[in-house]
Order: C-alpha cells, then sequence, then structure tokens
C-alpha cells in the first residue's frame, strides 16, 4: 500500500513527464485528436494510483473507472503496437531516437505499468467490491458519532451483506438484543443481512434481554456501549464499535 503523499508525488511527477514527452512526442504529429487522446489517457493515468489509494474518489465515479481503465489500456496498446510496426518498417533510426529508446522503456515501466495495474485494481473493485484490499476503506462496521448526549441520534454503518444479528453490552455488563438472529425470519427485518444503515435515537431506541423477551430502553446509564453486529453465516468473529453515552435518558 502506498499513502497519500505518495501517491500524489507519483501521479504529479508522472503527469509532468507526460506534459514535457506530449510536446515533443512525434507519434502525436501535432493532430489534435491524437493530442486530446494522449491527454485523455495520461489523465485516467495519473487518477489510477491516487483512486487506488482514497476510497472517496473510488466512490465518486463508481463503475466509470472501467471504460476509463479500459481507454487508457487500449490507447497504450494502440500506441505501443504501432510503434512496433514502425520500427519493422524502418530499419534506419535517428540517433535521438536511439537515445530516447533505452528512457522509453524506463517510462513504461515506471510510470506506465504500475499505473495500468493500480487503474485495473480499482476497476475490478468497481465490478466486483471487497474482493482486494484498497486503501482508504472504511471499517466494516461504524458507530457515529462516538460521543452520545440525550437527544442524539446514533448510525450504524455495516458492510453488507453481514450476520442476521445486532446486539449491544451496556455500561453494567448487560447484553440487549437490538436485532436477534430470529428476527431474519420475521416481518420486523427480514432482509436485516442487507441492511447497510440502522438509525437508533437515544430517547426511544429499545432491545430485549432475550431475543423474544420484552422490550427496554438500550440508553439507561451513562457509559461505554459497545455495538455488536454478526458477520454472514456466523463464520468468523463479531463485528464491534463502542460509543459514549453521557447522561440518561428522560
Amino acid at each position: 500500500m502506498i499513502g497519500w503523499a505518495g501517491a500524489i508525488s507519483y501521479s504529479a511527477v508522472r503527469t509532468g513527464g507526460a506534459i514535457g514527452m506530449a510536446i515533443r512526442a512525434p507519434r502525436l504529429g501535432g493532430h489534435r485528436w491524437a493530442m486530446l487522446g494522449q491527454a485523455v489517457a495520461d489523465a485516467c493515468y495519473g487518477a489510477f494510483p491516487i483512486a487506488y489509494v482514497s476510497y472517496g474518489f473510488r466512490s465518486a465515479l463508481g463503475l466509470l473507472w472501467v471504460p476509463l481503465w479500459v481507454y487508457a489500456a487500449a490507447w497504450e496498446i494502440a500506441w505501443y503496437l504501432r510503434d512496433m510496426i514502425g520500427v519493422v518498417e524502418e530499419e534506419q533510426e535517428t540517433a535521438l531516437e536511439a537515445i530516447e529508446a533505452p528512457w522509453q522503456v524506463v517510462w513504461g515501466l515506471c510510470f506506465v505499468l504500475p499505473s495500468l495495474i493500480a487503474g485495473g485494481i480499482v476497476a475490478f473493485d468497481a465490478l466486483y467490491p471487497k474482493q482486494w484490499p484498497l486503501g482508504g476503506e472504511p471499517p466494516p462496521f461504524v458507530c457515529i458519532p462516538a460521543m452520545l448526549k440525550p437527544g442524539d441520534t446514533l448510525t450504524l454503518r455495516m458492510d453488507t451483506p453481514h450476520g442476521g444479528e445486532l446486539g449491544v453490552f451496556t455500561p453494567r455488563g448487560r447484553y440487549l438484543y437490538i436485532v436477534p438472529l430470529a428476527a431474519r425470519s420475521q416481518q420486523v427485518h427480514p432482509q436485516f443481512a442487507l441492511v447497510g444503515e440502522l438509525r437508533l435515537k437515544t430517547r426511544d431506541a429499545t432491545a430485549t434481554v432475550t431475543p423474544t423477551g420484552p422490550t427496554q430502553p438500550i440508553f439507561a446509564d451513562s457509559g461505554t456501549y459497545q455495538f455488536q453486529l454478526s458477520q454472514e453465516a456466523g463464520l468468523s468473529a463479531s463485528l464491534v464499535c463502542r460509543v459514549t453515552f453521557v447522561g440518561p435518558s428522560p
């Protein structure tokens, strides 16, 4: 994983080099369509490393990363094949081209291939989320805000799909069922495993001591509350998040 600073620095250096090469690149031949196409491709290559480490950037474009990556890859492959055909057809090369050839290899290995790989991973993640660990991913289970007072609303954000049970340990150490496992087959939360966000008001949120018992207020005491979400199919440990509640609800 590379951090924000590394991704931005890499993209900045690559963009500067790309601009310099585009100004004097003989392959563009001064054609506006070629210069525009190269500019779009270079913009994609500059964006891919940043998207790799930024969840917000990835989410903002979503599936658009797929055609952007396809375009950037197709553009580079097309020019590579064109250059290879040109080398075969022209046996003689100028002294300048002979000097630039090794640097073009370095450019391809250091500034084209890594960006292309990063873009491919981002595009794959857009099609099949959560299959590859990427930078900036939010935790699978989050409690917002971390500090609560009477009248506030607690928001629980959960990756989907998740398990069918949600509970909380109160400051007194009691475990309360907010959504019992059996509730998946009931009318109240028939598709809880696909619920990505749940809001609980501190004044009237309730839970039960047993899955089928009577309800009681959740936020009855000051202190730390640990919310626990079972993972899908119960194959791994539960996810937890904690909040601090100050002052009992009236």
